[in-house]
């Protein structure tokens, strides 16, 4: 026999609904049936509970018998709590989408400074230019409100071009396993939180778990200190000398190609690293994102490139210092005067 309880409450519903039937055929309209006396109810509960079991019903019996059988299996199985509860809690997202990211990162390969120390001499420099935002990377390479974002940024196709600035340097690291991929960016916007632009784009590609190059990913770390271009580039390099104990043989660096003369002459002569040594790779996303590079290059030569024309280093120029007092909104300090020799002097 079906448990008692179970079968109860549907031959209560039974009960009521055929009552309702009886009473409405003689022209006595129930308003409230469910409004019964308790003890009404259970005592006629009780008593077709008795005659389904005893098969007075004939075929109504092995019908309702069949559907309470029916409904426990669907709910012991569990095909009832999902057919009930289809649309999850944001929290229960948040959570489920957070143990989904380090359940990935625990099955990616970890840094390995062996494969570095004494063997690298290629350093791979990705320029970063935004914060992440968001706590969900889906669509990350093409929604603007996944990055903290200024107003000339936003509609630009910026995601695409981060997200390709990032896939380059990648491609470039698997090429060289004598390479060392760095993202160099700090923690530029208060709104942002305390979060650096270096540790967003490694994140996103976890996100993309490397685009199935991981080895790659042994040999990749952040640089999270740089305000500014120049930054990016002698920044990354005492980084460089911190995890392999050299400074690198070549350097190669991708950013927007507007960018190609600030790196190439200025921040690469203020360092004084060899133009033969120095590759930049202009990475732009294509016009139907918005991005227009014309207009982007005319004011890279108009108003960008001046500050540094008279202070290579961004130490004097009123405008570059306020800017790099700007984004550094945490006041966070860096410690390459004294793992990098060659600040010293």
């Amino acid at each position: 026999r079906l448990h008692s309880v179970p079968l109860t409450l549907i031959a209560n519903a039974v009960l009521l609904f055929m009552q309702e039937k009886d009473d409405n055929s003689q022209g006595k309209l129930k308003s409230a049936p469910f409004l019964l006396n308790a003890c009404r109810r259970w005592r006629y509960c009780r008593m077709l509970q008795n005659k389904l079991l005893e098969g007075r019903f004939g075929s109504l019996h092995r019908v309702l018998s069949l559907l309470v059988l029916l409904v426990l299996i669907f709910f012991l199985t569990g095909l009832g709590k999902r057919f009930v509860i289809t649309q999850p809690s944001s929290e229960v997202e948040r959570l489920s989408l957070r143990r989904e990211h380090v359940d990935l990162v625990n099955r990616l390969p970890a840094f390995d400074e062996n494969l570095l120390q004494n063997s690298a001499d290629h350093l791979i420099i990705v320029a970063c230019h935004a914060v992440i935002a968001g706590s969900s990377l889906a669509g990350v390479e093409h929604d603007d409100s996944i990055w903290y974002l200024l107003d000339y940024q936003k509609n630009k196709g910026m995601p695409e071009a981060f997200v390709s600035h990032i896939k380059e340097g990648v491609k470039i690291a698997n090429r060289d396993p004598n390479s060392l991929l760095l993202f160099s960016g700090g923690q530029t916007r208060k709104s942002a939180g305390p979060k650096s632009e270096a540790s967003g784009y490694f994140s996103v590609a976890d996100h993309f778990r490397w685009w199935n190059m991981l080895s790659v990913r042994e040999r990749s770390i952040t640089e999270d200190h740089a305000r500014d271009s120049f930054e990016n580039l002698l920044f990354s390099i005492c980084r460089f000398y911190e995890i392999v104990g050299q400074y690198p043989a070549k350097i190669s660096l991708i950013s927007f190609s507007f960018k190609k003369d600030r790196f190439e002459h200025y921040h690469r002569s203020a360092v004084r690293y060899p133009a033969r040594s120095f590759n930049f790779v202009g990475v732009d996303p294509p016009s139907s994102t918005g991005f227009d590079v014309n207009q982007l290059d005319y004011w890279e030569k108009k108003a960008a490139l001046k500050p540094y024309k008279n202070d290579l280093y961004g130490c004097n120029s009123k405008l570059l210092v306020e800017r790099r007092k700007e984004r550094n909104p945490f006041l966070r300090s860096n410690g390459y005067a004294s793992t990098c020799p060659q600040l010293q002097g």
